[in-house]
């Protein structure tokens, strides 16, 4: 087929439509039809619109809706209450500052901060306790000094003990037995104290002799033998209840000197008087009539602390032990108790110049 009349025939074939019969023919219009539908799909101008909602304006949509959520969220309600609670405050700070709300917590801290570590003074011995919360204190809770300010008491002269404890305006009290009881005693050492005194009828004491005008106007001293004995806490039969301990002086007339002599001779094998315990009877409170029988081992000894503190006080007032029957007085003094300076002479005492007697020891000889 030549070419001119193939021309002519697609000429005049043109305007025909031709079925699609699936030939080879009707693939060849398919590149030619196909041209009108890529040349429609630009032709509407709104395509382009939809690519518009991804592009930005869609994103600050979505930044308003995070700013949204973020709104609600405490960041903004803390501002607001800011707000509402700074309003108020200028108007109640006076009060709230004067109420006892402050006050109150600080008064009754700083009292009991301060008491126990603090020294006494004047002001620190009270507290004021008006919002302090109730709690039970422990039953064996104890208030008491410490040791130094014991010492401190007893260096003025004063002294710290438990209830019940008795106080001699003496530093050794003597010792007085009763007909109701028996006690329990032991002698500490074997140290012998005699003691010549002058009884005073006038003032209904006795004073220790000076060897002076007391002896002249009251006449022959008498001599008592003073034993320095610590004196244990016992029931009425002599049984050791507790953990008391007294020193005193035990005075001793000739008969009783006697028997404690017995008794320090009878207790050799134990070591002398000073290492036994003995019971105390008395029949006579008046005369102080008393009986002494061995007990055993002396109980002080079984206890250092015991023996400390009877060594301890009796090197302290041993030398005033003789206050236990008698006080000491000058020349002057007992004139102006007997109200009377002339000097008295008593009969059967021989005299020496201006009334002062001959030396009268023969008469006051401790037995050996």
């Amino acid at each position: 087929m030549d070419t001119q009349g193939m021309q002519d025939l697609e000429k005049l074939f043109a305007g025909v439509e031709v079925p699609n019969t699936g030939s080879d023919i009707v693939k060849e219009p398919i590149p030619e039809t196909s041209k009108p539908p890529v040349q429609e799909i630009p032709v509407p101008p709104t395509p382009p619109t939809p690519p518009a909602p991804p592009t930005p304006p869609v994103e600050p949509e979505v930044q308003k809706v995070v700013e949204a959520d973020v709104v609600p969220t405490p960041s903004v309600v803390p501002e607001q209450a800011q707000v509402v609670t700074q309003q108020p405050i200028p108007n109640v700070q006076v009060p709230n500052i004067q109420v006892p709300n402050i006050q109150a917590p600080v008064t009754p801290v700083a009292p009991v901060q301060t008491v126990p570590t603090s020294s006494l003074g004047y002001n620190s011995s009270t507290m004021q306790a008006t919002s302090l919360s109730p709690s039970k204190v422990p039953d064996n809770f104890k208030i008491d000094l410490p040791e130094e300010s014991k010492q401190a008491l007893r260096d003025v002269g004063a002294d710290v003990g438990e209830i019940g404890m008795k106080v001699s305006r003496i530093p050794i009290e003597k010792y007085r037995g009763s007909i109701s009881k028996i006690d329990r005693i032991s002698f500490i050492t074997t140290s012998v104290v005699p003691v010549k005194y002058h009884y005073i009828e006038e003032r209904k004491s006795s004073i220790v002799c000076f060897r002076g005008k007391c002896c002249s106007m009251c006449g022959n001293p008498t001599v008592r033998y003073l034993f320095p004995i610590a004196v244990y806490q016992t029931d009425a039969e002599g049984t050791v209840v507790g953990g008391k301990l007294t020193l005193m002086a035990l005075s001793a007339g000739e008969d009783l000197y006697k028997s404690i002599m017995t008794i320090n001779k009878g207790s050799m094998s134990f070591g002398g008087i000073d290492h036994v315990d003995l019971l105390v009877t008395c029949t006579d409170e008046t005369y102080q009539k008393l009986s002494l029988v061995q007990a055993g081992p002396a109980i002080w000894r079984q206890y250092q602390p015991m023996a400390n503190f009877l060594a301890e006080t009796y090197q302290r007032d041993g030398d005033k032990i003789y206050m236990a029957v008698a006080r000491k007085v000058d020349e002057d003094s007992f004139m102006k108790m007997i109200g009377n300076e002339a000097s008295v002479s008593v009969p059967g005492i021989p005299q020496g110049q201006e009334g002062v007697p001959y030396d009268l020891s023969k008469y006051f000889n401790t037995p050996s």
